[in-house]
């Protein structure tokens, strides 16, 4: 089993190369990196063949039959909270259960919501028959800035960087990931969510297997997945443990803004190496952020010197992530990434 003593600067390189370019070939990721191309493939492989990294997609939930991604936080009885946490992330519809500092047994999980009309019945009904919540508070994202598919660890030079997003077919340098509105979005038919459903399994499935398993042609699957990376259908995403990236520490902070401040600085946050994931969502709390550092000093130095700097930030709460059970729909054994589920 790996632990973050087993990994070296070469591992961590590959992994940091993953989450730029998640589809990259050995022989471009050899290139970049300046290895010997066996190394590098034999290294990139046991990576992702012992669950230290798996490449999955996150499709756009408004292109994918309108769902609504919904943020829950609630405490669980704390004899209780590991099972609880672990049977919410069996769930298909559960994308991501944290376990964080806080209230007694404090869960935060993010259910994916088939439409907005179902809201109401599984908050009133389907969940607390289901499992023992209390306090729950539930939000709607309203606006993303980041995501976690975008973020990465700064392993690699800002060249190596470059150099990998040029080869990628997922980036393009004038294109904002995540525009401030959605109307006019094109909705996925059926083969681009089949093809979705296989890169959520496996993100990294080569064009001739995605070919043979949707009975299509190498030419269709070559051209709907390339638009699909292209629109911003779904966002492909190396999962690794922050740990295995020298970043020992995840935190959830909820920040207070002033409503006309919440655009500026949601945007700004975003852009920071820290910030794995951001957005604006139904709650006095505007801003939701998850970052991830080295050592708790590096929290208190994002409060006080990031947060604390920002003019429209009038108020926060930090949480810090004591386990994850599952995020980006992988199940999490430890530090290890499980298949998706």
């Amino acid at each position: 089993m790996f632990g973050t003593e087993t990994l070296d600067a070469l591992d961590q390189r590959i992994l940091n190369a993953f989450q730029i370019d998640p589809r990259v070939s050995w022989g471009r990721l050899a290139e970049v990196l300046g290895e010997n191309d066996r190394t590098v493939a034999r290294r990139a492989q046991r990576l992702l063949s012992s669950g230290v990294s798996r490449i999955t997609a996150i499709p756009d939930d408004q292109r994918y039959g309108s769902r609504v991604p919904l943020h829950i936080c609630a405490q669980t009885p704390m004899g209780e909270l590991d099972r609880v946490a672990e049977e919410l992330a069996q769930r298909s519809d559960v994308r991501t259960v944290l376990a964080t500092t806080g209230d007694e047994g404090r869960l935060w999980f993010e259910l994916v919501v088939p439409e907005r009309a179902r809201i109401h019945s599984i908050l009133a009904d389907e969940l607390p028959a289901r499992f023992p919540l209390r306090g729950m508070r539930s939000h709607v994202v309203l606006r993303m800035f980041s995501a976690t598919s975008q973020w990465y660890a700064r392993h690699l030079t800002d060249e190596e960087v470059a150099a990998l997003r040029r080869g990628s077919p997922a980036y393009q340098d004038d294109a904002e990931p995540f525009p401030a509105t959605g109307t006019g979005r094109d909705r996925m038919d059926e083969l681009d969510v089949r093809i979705a459903k296989l890169l959520q399994r496996n993100g990294r499935a080569t064009i001739s297997g995605i070919a043979e398993e949707l009975r299509t042609s190498v030419p269709t699957a070559s051209r709907r997945l390339e638009a699909m990376l292209a629109r911003r259908h779904v966002q492909l995403r190396a999962e690794i443990a922050s740990t295995h990236l020298g970043l020992s520490v995840e935190a959830q902070l909820h920040l207070t803004v002033n409503p006309g401040a919440v655009e500026e600085t949601g945007r700004y946050l975003a852009t920071l190496p820290e910030v794995r994931y951001c957005v604006a969502m139904t709650d006095s709390r505007a801003l939701l952020l998850d970052i991830a550092v080295a050592a708790e000093e590096d929290v208190y130095r994002f409060i006080s010197h990031v947060c604390g700097e920002l003019p429209g930030i009038v108020g926060f709460e930090v949480s810090l992530i004591t386990r994850t059970y599952k995020r980006g729909g992988l199940r999490r054994d430890g530090s290890l990434i499980q298949e998706y589920a």
